[in-house]
């Protein structure tokens, strides 16, 4: 989120936020969460990519690897 990072990139993505509060109120829920590339950083800057394989392994947690995430999500039922 700076001068040197994806110009697309608008804000960052606070997964637990967006499964919890977001989607729950806007009436979705997660059907699918994919990471590209798999297990991995291929568009990250190099330090941040090896502080983020660092702190995959040192934490738990599914939105912690890959450069995009894709989020499949359905209506509530």
């Amino acid at each position: 989120m700076d001068e040197h990072s994806e110009p697309t990139h608008i804000s960052p993505v606070f997964f637990d936020l967006l499964q919890r509060q977001f989607l729950p109120r806007a009436g979705l829920r997660l059907r699918e969460h994919l990471v590209f590339p798999p297990n991995g950083y291929q568009l990250t800057r190099k330090p941040i990519a090896w502080a983020m394989r660092f702190a995959s392994i040192a934490f738990s947690g599914n939105a912690l690897l890959g450069d995009n995430h894709i989020f499949v999500v359905e209506a509530a039922s």
